[in-house]
């Protein structure tokens, strides 16, 4: 279905295999890179500005507009 507000930020691992997106309705989301289906969503407190996924795809580094990093 995807964001319901627009999406800010989008990352991916080196090999492909996670694709990630933040946006203004403040979710994180995880998609299937092969079929393009949602395969998971996090809601968080504020507008997601920007998105890291580790070189192991194991980590994923969220900025959120209120200034926080989660890890």
């Amino acid at each position: 279905t995807g964001h319901a507000l627009a999406a800010l930020a989008v990352a991916a691992d080196p090999a492909g295999k996670v694709l990630v997106s933040g946006g203004a309705d403040k979710t994180v989301r995880g998609w299937n890179p092969a079929d393009g289906k949602e395969q998971w969503k996090w809601e968080g407190r504020s507008v997601v500005c920007g998105l890291a996924v580790s070189a192991d795809a194991k980590r994923l580094a969220v900025g959120c507009a209120d200034g926080k990093l989660l890890i």
